[in-house]
């Protein structure tokens, strides 16, 4: 209950002040904060919270964005480039390779089957 008086006085005063200095003028706008440099300073610059919250919050979100944005433009990115190149240079070696022939086909049909079934026969100890 202290707590809520204690406020309510603060307020008050803080109000009586400002009337006497800015409506009655009968203080002078800067008689406080020429006695109390220190506290006119901290409240000028409001607790220092926008300098607080820019050390603690902002600059890092920044620094952390971009980190990811660098590792996304040169890691993922490059990954990414390097697999459609490399798709397209398959795609453009096989098509020179493409000839109508279609026991040529069949026969490297067979050839990949058996070299899948084989690489299953070798790691199926490993996944089975």
């Amino acid at each position: 209950m202290w707590l809520i008086f204690v406020s309510l006085a603060i307020a008050v005063t803080g109000i009586g002040l400002a009337w006497l200095m800015y409506y009655k003028k009968s203080i002078p706008e800067d008689a406080l904060s020429s006695k109390f440099p220190g506290v006119h300073k901290l409240l000028l610059n409001k607790y220092y919270m926008d300098e607080l919250y820019l050390k603690a919050f902002v600059q890092p979100t920044v620094a952390i964005g971009k980190f990811f944005w660098e590792m996304d433009r040169n890691i993922i990115d490059g990954i990414v480039n390097f697999v459609g190149r490399a798709t397209r240079s398959s795609g453009r070696t096989f098509a020179k390779r493409h000839d109508g022939q279609l026991q040529t086909y069949g026969l490297v049909t067979i050839i990949g089957g058996l070299a899948v079934i084989a690489v299953a026969f070798v790691l199926g100890g490993y996944f089975g």
